[in-house]
């Protein structure tokens, strides 16, 4: 008898580590982002459900603006959850984008080298059918054009056996914000020269200015935050094309298109 009860107890430890993997966060790149390629069912058994408009934030509707911090939120729905995890990410390409910040520390945790946010176990409680946590993330300086949040969310039913769950799948796209080039006060004091350019460009602007060049792609190739009155930009390893030049004061910005030969 002493025997079976010890196999018993054997028996019964991958259940109880199965229960605690979801009950403490999701183990990372588990988001079923493109990036991640893996999502809750590799541990829950049971298929994805594909669902919109669950991750939103503050970011204006002309687009988040490459170094601000915005409030990302993702709320989960479900009338049979007993209890709701998560996992969340941010991606453009093949690239992770940004940088996360916890504003619920006692409900939320980063994972993946802080390139996603997951729940503690403090944070799977829904309240009635829903389940709702935010939090920070910045753009980086050299955003890319477009960065897209994706999610997975499990809709747990609480039976300790990771089946029966269901596993929910949704994104969220956003724009970078530019600036469209337009006549203003802070344009008549930019001057950007050779124009077009070859391996380096100087820029001419009022000092203590913030000065971004931007390719086609939206990526920001060269950034100065507190700038004198005149800036040398090396384009040399830079592709021919295209660039912008946005010069921001207070609350002006002036944008110079830009030729690289």
């Amino acid at each position: 008898m002493k025997k079976i009860y010890s196999l018993m107890s054997i028996l019964s430890v991958p259940a109880i580590l199965l229960f605690y993997s979801f009950h403490t966060g999701s183990p990372g790149a588990k988001t079923g982002s493109p990036i991640d390629n893996a999502n809750c069912t590799q541990c829950h058994a049971g298929a994805t459900n594909p669902i919109d408009n669950w991750i939103t934030s503050d970011i204006p509707n002309e687009g988040f603006t490459p170094g601000q911090t915005y409030v990302i939120t993702l709320t989960g729905t479900d009338p049979a959850a007993v209890r709701m995890g998560f996992e969340l990410t941010a991606e453009s390409g093949d690239e992770k984008i940004g940088s996360f910040e916890l504003l619920e520390p006692e409900r939320t945790q980063l994972r993946a080298s802080s390139n996603s946010v997951t729940h503690t176990d403090q944070g799977i409680d829904p309240v009635g059918d829903e389940n709702t946590w935010t939090v920070n993330w910045t753009a980086p300086e050299d955003s890319p054009a477009e960065v897209t949040f994706y999610a997975a969310v499990n809709a747990a039913n609480g039976n300790g056996q990771n089946t029966g769950d269901k596993i929910y799948l949704t994104s969220q796209s956003y724009s970078q914000f530019f600036v469209g080039i337009a006549d203003n006060l802070l344009e008549e004091q930019v001057n950007v020269y050779p124009n077009p350019a070859t391996s380096y460009v100087n820029i001419n602007m009022p000092a203590n200015s913030e000065l971004r060049v931007i390719n086609m792609n939206g990526q920001v190739v060269s950034y100065v935050q507190n700038t004198s009155h005149v800036e040398r930009v090396d384009l040399s390893s830079h592709s021919s094309g295209v660039y912008f030049v946005q010069v921001s004061n207070n609350s002006d910005v002036a944008t110079i298109k830009l030729l690289r030969n």
